[in-house]
């Protein structure tokens, strides 16, 4: 009898890629305290919180890339998400900004 074929990469058991998970759910976890602890929703994120969460998912990131796990995407989505709080305020308010802008050139773009 013949053995088995072996199992593709793609699909590893997760204990194969526990840094990439670990990196997206510190990126999580970094992204949700960042929101929570902030006053206004326009504030600056609290740097004590920021920073070190940042530095912890991308050191996960980083063990995963080194592991050579295949699970970019885990990995590149916590540290998206990490860095995403570190900029929460700012992008907000880019955001706000950029809306306002728009909803005055629809309106005078109609009117003239």
């Amino acid at each position: 009898m013949t053995d088995p074929l072996p199992r593709p990469d793609h699909l590893a058991p997760p204990p194969g890629r526990m840094a990439a998970i670990v990196a997206l759910a510190l990126g999580i976890l970094t992204f949700v305290l960042a929101a929570a602890v902030r006053d206004h929703l326009w504030a600056r994120t609290d740097l004590r919180i920021g920073v070190p969460g940042f530095l912890a998912t991308a050191a996960a990131a980083g063990i995963s890339f080194a592991r050579r796990e295949r699970a970019w995407g885990l990995a590149l989505a916590g540290l998206g998400l990490a860095g995403a709080g570190l900029v929460l305020g700012w992008f907000l308010m880019f955001v706000v900004v950029l809306g306002v802008t728009a909803l005055a050139i629809a309106i005078l773009h109609h009117l003239m």
